[in-house]
């Protein structure tokens, strides 16, 4: 989180916000803001030379920073952190544009993904105390049912609602497929028909839906 645009002084670089203030807030968003965070002791104001700001030492520490705003009124709490939250997303969709997002660290296969290694490099290259191995693995993760699971699944059903569906929003040009399979609850087939619980099965997870969700969500099934 930036805090050098809330400090609009000379010996301050102003930084132009990367998104506008809440345009519902009644009064100067970014002055409140920046008194809060002096009564919080985020921006800290100089005991030497009273009047002149400088940012906290930790001021870029995630821990300290969520903590520290709690001790500012409620609403403006609120939306200084509504947006720190548009300004991150505002931030992370500006690196991806230019290359520059990094996810850091990912653990793979820790939430049921079928991960298989398709392919390995092996580099060795020399430095000043000797040779180092390098090693570039390139991996296949699949979330989800396979495609031979699914169709497996499909070949056991019987109930007329039960299928393929696919949905009515398109996303990257595409529509999403799933597989609805009715959960048995004991009721009576004629009991709640609307409120009927189906499983769905999507590439990436499982989920559990009403049948009208699934129709209001959806186009109606395939037909095989």
């Amino acid at each position: 989180m930036e805090y050098r645009h809330l400090i609009r002084l000379d010996n301050f670089r102003y930084e132009p916000p990367l998104v506008p203030p809440p345009q519902d807030y009644q009064g100067d968003f970014f002055k409140d803001v920046a008194d809060a965070l002096v009564g919080v002791g985020l921006i800290c104001n100089s005991e030497s030379t009273p009047g002149v700001l400088t940012l906290d030492k930790d001021y870029n520490n995630m821990s300290k920073f969520l903590n520290r705003i709690l001790g500012m009124p409620v609403d403006l709490q609120n939306r200084l952190f509504k947006y720190f939250t548009d300004t991150l997303n505002a931030i992370i969709t500006q690196a991806k544009k230019t290359g520059r997002f990094d996810m850091g660290i990912l653990d793979l296969g820790t939430s049921g993904e079928n991960v298989r290694r398709v392919r390995l490099y092996r580099f060795l290259r020399k430095h000043a105390t000797g040779k180092a191995p390098t090693e570039l693995h390139v991996v296949h993760v699949e979330r989800g049912m396979s495609w031979s699971e699914v169709t497996d699944k499909f070949s056991e059903l019987t109930g007329a609602k039960e299928g393929f569906y696919l949905s009515h929003q398109i996303r990257n040009g595409k529509q999403t497929a799933i597989l609805a399979v009715v959960v048995d609850s004991g009721k009576k087939k004629s009991e709640s028909k609307k409120d009927q619980l189906y499983m769905v099965y999507r590439y990436s997870h499982l989920k559990y839906h009403c049948i009208s969700t699934i129709y209001r969500k959806y186009n109606l099934k395939i037909v095989s």
